[in-house]
């Protein structure tokens, strides 16, 4: 089941409903959960940036050695993410599986590429706290580009960030920011910090759903509908029906003064007479 919970486990050429066919009466949920939260499953599901390969952006490359031209296929390198990736920021780094040859003449053997990882310390401006974090050489050059830690796991496309808690991380950063949260004891860093975070700021209903997994997603979903009381037919039958009486009778009363009406209108056309 573990496998249905993170959908960049599988890649992109799976749909919303292959992840949500294993929950029984998944469907009954899942059509009820807010639009942008749809949106965010749907942007998950996006092709991811190259990382294991080279993309090259041409269509067509000449064989010096034949003059042929030949297509050039962007192929993905399948990629394995266990389920420790997501205890950790990998930077997109995963495992792959393959085949090598240790010399020219021997057998291709099975072989594993693993990403070489590292326990650090990172440092988040907004929720001002310092986290154990496991990431990759390729998160510490992220993070360096993006010019911090808070910038890297805003501005990372929601497909590129291979991992559960960075998306948690992210989701805390939102509701910390829309709630002003960050620094109660010192209003002056507070507002420096919120001005500079200005552009990542979302409603608060919306913060609160994002980087949700589906299992967390069915869990809120449900809890949101078993809170709302449903109202017994009865009473809305009952409604209804003073509804329509009343709308009957303020035609039956319409109906009489446009009849009243016509008939003083006869006396007084008469007494002109």
């Amino acid at each position: 089941m573990e496998k249905f919970l993170r959908p960049w486990h599988a890649g992109y050429k799976y749909s919303l409903e292959y992840f949500v066919k294993p929950w029984n009466g998944g469907y009954k949920y899942a059509k009820n959960w807010p639009e942008h939260y749809k949106r965010f499953l749907q942007e998950l599901m996006k092709p991811s940036a190259p990382v294991h390969y080279k993309y090259d952006p041409r269509k067509w490359y000449k064989d010096l050695e034949t003059g042929e031209m030949k297509r050039i296929q962007n192929r993905p390198i399948p990629v394995i993410y266990p389920k420790d990736a997501d205890n950790g920021i990998w930077g997109g780094e995963g495992i792959i599986k393959g085949f090598k040859k240790k010399h020219r003449y021997h057998a291709k053997i099975a072989h594993w590429w693993i990403p070489q990882l590292i326990r650090t310390i990172v440092y988040s401006e907004i929720l001002d706290k310092y986290m154990h974090v496991v990431v990759t050489p390729r998160t510490l050059k992220l993070v360096d580009d993006h010019y911090g830690f808070d910038n890297y796991i805003l501005k990372t496309p929601v497909q590129d960030l291979k991992s559960q808690l960075a998306l948690d991380l992210r989701r805390l950063m939102l509701l910390t920011l829309v709630r002003r949260e960050m620094y109660p004891d010192d209003p002056e860093k507070q507002e420096k910090i919120y001005k500079k975070y200005e552009e990542f700021i979302i409603p608060e209903e919306e913060a609160e759903w994002f980087g949700l997994s589906l299992r967390d997603a069915f869990e809120k979903q449900i809890s949101i509908e078993k809170s709302v009381k449903p109202v017994p037919l009865k009473l809305i039958y009952r409604k209804e029906l003073f509804e329509k009486l009343k709308e009957m009778k303020i035609e039956e009363e319409a109906s009489k003064e446009s009849s009243s009406g016509s008939w003083i209108s006869n006396i007084k056309l008469f007494g002109r007479q």
